[in-house]
């Protein structure tokens, strides 16, 4: 009786997948006759809704992709689409977490993650103080929604270490993919074509204040841009060195040469100082060998020979231009940046405690660059703030944290990043000791969020969600340290892990 009601069920089942796919077929061929393009998009939709139900794990790789190529602001902003597709896109995190949950499986909160909190209340503490307290509501929802929710989303959907490298692998591609549009669009010189608004020219070249091409990806700003391909160059390195598989490991060089040319065409000084950063960390960790280093010392030269552009900058990192609040290239001077930090410093010693308010200082910008002593623009030349006082960030995102929410902002902010290292660097180490496959992968985030950091030191915080993505992404790799095979022993002591890291102050 059991057989045959299982075989009767079977078969109930392939008759409701085969009438689905019947009248969906007939729904698009219906839509198709008035809107092609409708139809395509509607199609695409449910070819990934059934790879999602199928493979809910599918989801995960899907959002993370669709957020590295920046893809939900680009809908929105390039194309007018509602902001409920942004918002969407996170939520596709949310389809293997509700699966774990319906299995009884532990919601994973980590330090890291009341860290995060800590750091919210110091916001909302900032706030109440803050004289621009429109700007800071505005911000605070923003690190909920791309911090804490972005966060924990991310932490429960990797809990195991097939998913991890999965996921490792999307920011690789993610980087390679939007590498070669910025690639195709240099190799063809057509920086006007946007590819969508995936690869996007700085506003000041579209608007004729600057003659240089600098590749901006979905972001529309060279050095932001850059700094979103770091990771996934370090990352694609540490597969290259130790990939495996040869065919993995082609990809990954393919990947990391790919995005290197990319960063290149950013023409961003920082980002080659990060680089340079990354490879005598690899090379103090003996993923690359002193032989090797030479050869990619070589290729460097080599390429900066193809981009002549690229060292003509790196020689103008001791330019004294005056500071200007123009798109130009005065405004990316090192006097310029150096004027912003100065009255970060000066905003962080006036509000020492909580700060100006959440994102507050460029909005004070004007007032402290005068206390500098250096020359300030009256008004902006940018498209989106003609006439207006020019609003210019810190350039530096340890002091932009400083002057917007002062030490106790500063101190909850560098907690959050030392935790998120400190476990990458615990799972590198508890894999290293049981010879786990999980210590270059861990090595391999650890160095994505570092080189991030780095090249922070030049940048303010601005697209946040990359960096607690990346911070996710290192923790949880100790989070599936804890229940993977190679270094927990037996089931039982496995359980107890994951009990241990569903909620441990401590971990």
């Amino acid at each position: 009786m059991s057989a045959a009601r299982d075989l009767r069920a079977q078969r109930a089942s392939s008759a409701t997948i085969v009438v689905a796919v019947v009248a969906t077929s007939g729904a698009l061929g219906a839509v198709a006759v008035f809107d092609p393009a409708l139809a395509l998009a509607v199609a695409v939709m449910a070819v990934i809704a059934a790879a999602i139900a199928t493979r809910p794990q599918t989801a995960v790789l899907l959002a993370i992709f669709l957020l590295q190529v920046n893809a939900p602001a680009v809908a929105i902003k390039e194309h007018g689409a509602p902001f409920l597709v942004g918002a969407a896109v996170p939520l596709l995190l949310a389809v293997p977490l509700a699966g774990q949950l319906r299995r009884r499986e532990p919601f994973v909160v980590d330090r890291t993650l009341i860290l995060l909190v800590v750091l919210l209340l110091v916001q909302v503490a900032s706030l109440l103080t803050s004289s621009h307290q429109d700007v800071a509501v505005e911000e605070i929802v923003t690190f909920i929604t791309e911090g804490i929710v972005l966060y924990a989303l991310v932490t429960n959907a990797v809990r195991t270490p097939e998913t991890l490298k999965r996921v490792a692998w999307t920011v690789v591609a993610a980087g390679a993919a939007l590498a070669s549009l910025s690639l195709y669009q240099s190799i063809t010189a057509s920086p006007e074509m946007s590819f969508l608004g995936f690869a996007q020219q700085p506003p000041e070249f579209l608007s004729g204040l600057s003659e240089r091409a600098r590749a901006s990806g979905p972001i529309g700003d060279p050095n932001y841009y850059a700094q979103v391909l770091l990771p996934a160059l370090a990352i694609a390195v540490v597969l290259l060195v130790r990939g495996g598989l040869a065919s993995r490991r082609v990809l990954a060089a393919s990947a990391a040469a790919l995005v290197a040319v990319a960063i290149l065409l950013t023409y961003s000084r920082a980002a080659g100082l990060a680089c340079v950063v990354l490879l005598v960390v690899l090379t103090v960790l003996r993923y690359v060998s002193f032989r090797q280093f030479a050869v990619i010392a070589a290729i460097v030269v080599l390429l900066l020979a193809a981009v002549p552009g690229y060292g003509e900058r790196l020689g103008q990192l001791g330019g004294t231009a005056p500071v200007t609040s123009g798109a130009g290239a005065a405004a990316d001077t090192s006097a310029g940046r150096a004027t912003e930090m100065l009255a970060a410093a000066l905003a962080f010693g006036d509000h020492p405690v909580l700060g100006l308010g959440p994102d507050a200082f460029p909005l004070e910008y004007q007032r402290y660059a005068g206390r500098v002593g250096v020359a300030v623009a009256e008004s902006s030349h940018s498209q989106q703030r003609e006439g207006e006082e020019p609003q210019r960030a810190a350039h530096n995102l340890f002091l932009g944290i400083a002057a917007d929410l002062g030490l106790l902002g500063l101190v909850a902010f560098c907690a959050v990043l030392g935790s998120a290292l400190w476990q990458a660097a615990e799972a590198r180490r508890l894999a290293v000791r049981t010879r786990s496959g999980l210590a270059d992968l861990a090595t391999a985030l650890l160095l994505a969020l570092a080189v991030y950091v780095v090249m922070g030191l030049t940048l303010s915080l601005a697209y946040e969600r990359y960096l607690w993505l990346l911070v996710a992404l290192a923790s949880a790799a100790r989070s599936v340290s804890l229940v993977d095979p190679g270094t927990i022993a037996s089931e039982g002591a496995r359980a107890a892990a994951a009990r241990k890291n569903s909620l441990n102050w401590s971990s």
